[in-house]
C-alpha cells in the first residue's frame, strides 16, 4: 500500500527546543560514563579560596540522584614535579602526583605514579570582541604565559563567522604570545545592528524616522533615547504617526529589523556554539582534566540554539573538560541585567499580541515568548555563568583584573581530586542523573559537575540531551521492537562530495502515540537516531532529529497513513559499515531500531564510479534549490523517494521502478547496462532486462532508470542485479526485492 510523507522528504533539522529562562542546561549535562563506573574531577577551597590538598576517602560523600555512593578511591592530581605547589599548600604534607583512572572503574584501588606524564591542555578561545574587551582579554591571556614551570600544551583559537586556529596545541610561548596578539588585533564581524541604533528593543526604523513625512501627536520618536526607561511601547509610537502611508512604512521596518535581529541572533549563537562544541569534542581522547578559557561578552541562545548550547556542556562533561568563562567586558558602567529588565518592561506593558508587536513566527520570525527567553539568556552572568557552572569552570565577570582569575583558574588545573565510584543504578537508561559532592570539613566549598547522561558509549561524538534514551536502548540488548522502523544507506558517485551516502530512515505515523494537545489537536513527540560505525565498531557520525507534531484532531486518521521520513548526506571513505537506527516515542516510551550493513566502494583510478541500485518507493515533485542539480535522489524534475526494503504487493504494485546513477571519466565511451532478477535460493536468472542507453550531464554523470513489471514474478524474494559496462570496466550492484500477493 503506497503512503505519503507527512513532509517533503528532505527534512530541514532544526532542532526543536523547550527551554526554561533561568538556566538553559539544567537537565543536559553529562560526563564520561563507563559501562561499570564513573569519574568525577572536584575542586576544593578553603574558607579564605586556597586550594584544600590533604582530604581523604572519608572526607568526602557523594550522592547520585540523592543516593549515597560508595566512593572506590580518591586520588588528587596536581602539578608536574619542578612546577611547585600553590603558597597555600602545607610544605609538611607530602601530595603525590597520580595518573587518572581510566574510564572503567578498576577492581582494585589504582596504584600511584610518582613521575607521570600528565598533559593539562588549555585552550584560549577568543569570541567575537570589542575593542575595549580586546584590551583587557589581551592583558589578562598574557598573564597565563606568567605560568610558573614548563607551558602546558596551548592552543589559541578565535570565534567570528568560522572557528579559525591561531595556534595548534604548543609548550612554545613564543607561539602562544604571537597567536594571542593575533586574536585582540582581528577586526571581528557583527551579526547585528544594535550598537549602531540604540541599546534598547525598538527597530531602527522608529529611530530613522523622516519628520518631514509625518504628523506627531503625543510623545515624539526618539533618535536614539532610551524608550524601554520612558514605557513607550512600539504600539503607542506607530499610534502616533497620523500618516497612514508612513505608518505602514514605519511598521514594515519594525517587521524588517524583528526578522533581522531573530536570525542574528540564531546565527550568532550557532556559530558561537558550534566552534564551542569542535573545541571540546577534540579534548575528549587525551587524559585528565581539560580546562577552556571562553573570552567573551555575552553569549547568544535563542531557543533555535539551545540544543546546540546544551552540546556543549554534555560534550564537555563527558570529555572532562571545565569551562571557564571570562566576562571581558570588565567592569560594566550600565548593567545588562537593567537593560534586559528595561526590554521585558516594555514587550510586557504593551499587552498586544505577537502580530501587532511586529513579532512573527515561521522563516525569520521568532514568538514574543522565545524573545524574552532570549532576552534573559543575553545577560552574560546568566548564560556565561551556566555554561562554566555546569561543567565545573566559574564566571569572572564585573572586574578588570582579568589576570586574578587566571590565578585561580591555574590552581584549579593543578590541584584537583578525581573520585571513582561504580552507580549503585548501573541501567544506564539515557537519563540526566544528579550528582552532589560534599565534604567534611568545615568552611569548604566544593566546585563539581552537577550530573551526567547515562549512556554507556559515547565515543568521540557528542550526545545530546534528547538523543540519550535512544542511545541507550540502541546500547542494550536486545535491540528494541516495539515500534517498527526501516532505514537504508546508500552510495553515490559525486566528482565534488566522494564517499556521498544518502542516509535514510522511515517510520509509519501509525506506530507512533498520539495524545490530546487541547481541544482540537493531538500531538506526538518522538526522536529519530542515526549513527554509522566502520568495520572496526568505531562511530564515525550520527545524526538525530526531535519531532514534535501537533495536527488537528480530525486529521490524525489521514496522518496515521503517512510516513516520516529522515533524511541526511554524509561523506565516508571507501569500506565497509553499519547503519543502526532507532525512532524513540517520548510518550510511549517505546521504541524501534534497525541495524543494516553497507558499503561506499572505491573508486577505481580512472574508471567508471557506479553507486548503488535503488528500488524507487514512488516519486514527488522537485521542491529543493534549483541549484542543488546534484541531489543524489534528483531525476529531471521529480525527486525520488526509496523504497527501504517494504514489500511490494502484486495487488497494489503492478511495476517496481529502480534508479542508479553513475560519474564517468572524461572521453569513457557511452556504458551499457541490463538488470537481471533471480529468485533468492534458486540457481538461473529469472528475468533479464536490456536498459535504454543514458547519456551523461555536463558533470559526467549518467543516470540509470527503468520499471520492472512484477505480474511475471510470483511472490517470494528476489535479488536484483544491475550490470554495468563502460569499455573494459564492469560494475555490479545488488539490492533485495519482496514481493506478496
Amino acid at each position: 500500500m503506497r503512503r505519503a510523507s507527512i513532509a517533503p522528504f528532505v527534512l530541514l533539522l532544526t532542532a526543536v527546543a523547550s527551554a526554561q529562562p533561568d538556566d538553559p542546561s539544567v537537565t543536559t549535562q553529562s560526563f564520561r560514563a563507563g559501562t561499570e563506573g564513573v569519574v568525577v574531577d572536584v575542586v576544593v577551597r578553603d574558607g579564605r579560596g586556597r586550594p584544600v590538598t590533604d582530604l581523604t576517602a572519608s572526607d568526602f560523600e557523594l550522592l547520585e540522584d540523592g543516593v549515597p555512593q560508595e566512593i572506590a578511591s580518591v586520588l588528587l592530581a596536581n602539578a608536574p614535579a619542578g612546577a611547585g605547589p600553590p603558597r597555600s599548600v602545607s610544605a609538611d604534607r607530602k601530595v603525590t602526583p597520580v595518573v587518572p583512572p581510566a574510564e572503567e572503574l578498576p577492581s582494585a584501588p589504582p596504584s600511584q605514579v610518582t613521575d607521570p606524564v600528565l598533559p593539562r591542555p588549555i585552550a584560549l578561545v577568543f569570541d567575537r570582541l570589542s575593542p575595549e574587551a580586546r584590551a583587557l582579554a589581551h592583558k589578562a591571556a598574557l598573564s597565563y604565559l606568567e605560568t610558573r614551570g614548563p607551558l602546558d600544551p596551548t592552543g589559541v583559537f578565535l570565534i567570528d563567522l568560522s572557528l579559525r586556529t591561531l595556534a595548534p596545541y604548543t609548550t612554545n610561548r613564543e607561539e602562544v604570545r604571537e597567536a594571542i596578539e593575533t586574536a585582540v588585533t582581528a577586526v571581528s564581524s557583527r551579526f547585528d545592528r544594535r550598537s549602531e541604533t540604540s541599546n534598547n528593543c525598538i527597530a531602527c526604523g522608529l529611530y530613522e524616522h523622516d519628520t518631514a513625512s509625518a504628523e506627531h501627536v503625543g510623545p515624539p520618536v526618539l533618535e536614539g533615547g532610551d524608550l524601554a526607561a520612558q514605557s513607550v511601547t512600539e504600539r503607542s509610537l506607530l499610534a502616533t504617526i497620523k500618516n497612514p502611508a508612513e505608518r505602514a512604512r514605519q511598521e514594515m521596518m519594525l517587521r524588517m529589523e524583528r526578522a533581522f535581529q531573530a536570525l542574528a541572533r540564531d546565527q550568532q549563537g550557532y556559530a558561537t556554539t558550534q566552534a564551542l562544541l569542535a573545541i571540546v569534542s577534540s579534548m575528549r581522547l587525551l587524559p585528565g582534566r581539560k580546562s577552556v578559557v571562553f573570552f567573551a561578552e555575552g553569549l547568544q541562545l535563542p531557543t533555535a540554539v539551545l540544543k546546540d548550547f546544551e552540546a556543549v556542556v554534555s560534550t564537555a562533561n563527558s570529555a572532562n573538560v571545565a569551562i571557564y568563562a571570562v566576562d571581558a567586558a570588565g567592569l560594566r558602567v550600565h548593567s545588562d541585567q537593567i537593560r534586559a529588565m528595561k526590554e521585558l518592561r516594555a514587550m510586557g506593558v504593551s499587552g498586544v499580541s505577537d502580530e501587532e508587536a511586529g513579532y512573527f513566527g515561521g522563516a525569520g520570525g521568532e514568538s514574543r515568548d522565545d524573545r524574552m527567553i532570549g532576552i534573559l539568556r543575553e545577560d552574560p552572568a546568566a548564560a556565561l555563568g551556566s555554561l562554566s557552572r555546569h561543567t565545573g569552570g566559574f564566571l569572572i565577570n564585573n572586574t578588570n583584573d582579568l589576570s586574578s582569575g587566571f590565578r585561580r583558574i591555574d590552581e584549579d588545573r593543578r590541584f584537583h581530586y578525581l573520585l571513582t565510584y561504580a552507580p549503585k543504578n548501573q541501567d544506564f537508561d539515557g537519563r540526566f542523573r544528579t550528582i552532589t559532592v560534599k565534604v567534611k570539613r568545615r568552611g569548604a566549598q566544593v566546585r563539581a559537575r552537577n550530573g551526567y547522561l547515562a549512556v554507556k558509549h559515547t565515543s568521540t561524538v557528542p550526545v545530546l540531551s534528547f538523543e540519550a534514551p535512544a542511545l541507550a536502548l540502541l546500547d542494550r540488548p536486545p535491540l528494541p521492537r516495539q515500534l517498527p522502523i526501516r532505514s537504508a544507506a546508500l552510495a553515490f558517485p559525486d566528482a565534488k562530495r566522494p564517499g556521498l551516502t544518502a542516509v535514510t530512515v522511515g517510520v509509519p505515523a501509525s506506530g507512533l502515540t498520539f495524545e490530546p494537545a487541547d481541544d482540537n489537536h493531538v500531538r506526538a513527540e518522538f526522536t529519530i537516531v542515526a549513527r554509522i560505525r566502520d568495520a572496526s565498531g568505531a562511530i564515525l557520525r550520527k545524526a538525530s532529529h526531535p519531532y514534535a507534531l501537533s495536527i488537528p484532531a480530525d486529521r490524525l486518521t489521514a496522518t496515521q497513513a503517512s510516513d516520516v521520513l529522515f533524511y541526511r548526506e554524509p561523506q565516508l571513505p571507501p569500506g565497509d559499515y553499519t547503519l543502526e537506527a532507532i525512532v524513540y516515542d517520548a510518550q510511549a516510551k517505546k521504541a524501534g531500531a534497525r541495524v543494516v550493513r553497507f558499503d561506499v566502494p572505491a573508486s577505481p583510478a580512472g574508471g567508471m564510479q557506479l553507486g548503488s541500485l535503488v528500488l524507487v518507493r514512488r516519486s514527488e515533485p522537485w521542491a529543493g534549490s534549483d541549484e542543488r542539480m546534484d541531489h543524489p535522489l534528483r531525476y529531471d524534475d521529480l525527486l525520488l523517494v526509496p523504497n527501504l526494503g517494504e514489500a511490494l504487493d502484486r495487488s497494489d504494485d503492478k511495476a517496481v521502478s529502480f534508479y542508479a546513477a553513475a560519474l564517468l571519466p572524461e572521453d569513457a565511451p557511452l556504458p551499457d547496462a541490463e538488470l537481471e532478477v533471480a529468485r533468492r535460493g534458486q540457481q538461473g536468472t529469472t528475468a533479464r532486462l536490456a536498459l535504454e542507453r543514458a547519456f551523461p550531464d555536463a558533470g559526467g554523470r549518467v543516470q540509470f532508470v527503468g520499471q520492472l513489471p512484477l505480474e511475471p514474478l510470483p511472490p517470494g524474494e528476489y535479488e536484483l542485479r544491475l550490470i554495468v559496462r563502460c569499455g573494459d570496466q564492469q560494475e555490479t550492484r545488488l539490492v533485495r526485492l519482496s514481493v506478496v500477493e
